[in-house]
């Protein structure tokens, strides 16, 4: 009987997980992709924010229906050094935060940090609201895509 007692205790003690404080046990709770993303879509339409968008509304408009983005992707074409010149601030435009968002997603879980993951979201937000927003806007003001035939 007192060997089975014993031989219960080792095996408990051995087999027992570790004892971890509450603050060891908490881990980071990281944010959604889509915290707070109602909020800050509703911020981009208000106070001073709403000159913004009334001055990219003008802007298209007044692009679209005097061709001058047609005219400047044309004189890109016409001088093709100058296009070439330009065209790494393009790829950077477009790829830029694609990487800022991947490098900060990355670090922030390498290093559990909530404040960086939460910084990555809220850049793949931006970029999603722009997308949307300025999509939105050339559909509705009727702006045609430019022609890319002539692209190398």
């Amino acid at each position: 009987m007192v060997r089975g007692l014993v031989f219960a205790t080792v095996v408990s003690l051995v087999t027992a997980p570790p004892a971890v404080t509450a603050a060891d046990e908490a881990e980071p709770v990281f944010p959604s992709p889509l915290a707070g993303l109602g909020r800050s879509l509703a911020d981009s339409f208000a106070g001073p924010n709403v000159a913004f968008q009334m001055l990219a509304i003008a802007e298209t408009a007044t692009l679209s229906t005097q061709d001058i983005d047609v005219q400047v992707r044309d004189y890109f074409h016409r001088h093709p050094r100058w296009g070439q010149a330009v065209y790494p601030v393009i790829i950077l435009g477009v790829a830029g935060p694609v990487a800022l968002f991947g490098g900060l997603h990355s670090v922030g879980h390498m290093r559990d940090s909530v404040e960086t993951v939460g910084a990555a979201y809220a850049v793949l937000q931006a970029g999603a609201l722009t997308l949307g927003y300025v999509t939105i806007l050339k559909f509705s003001l009727g702006r045609p895509a430019p022609r890319d035939d002539k692209v190398p």
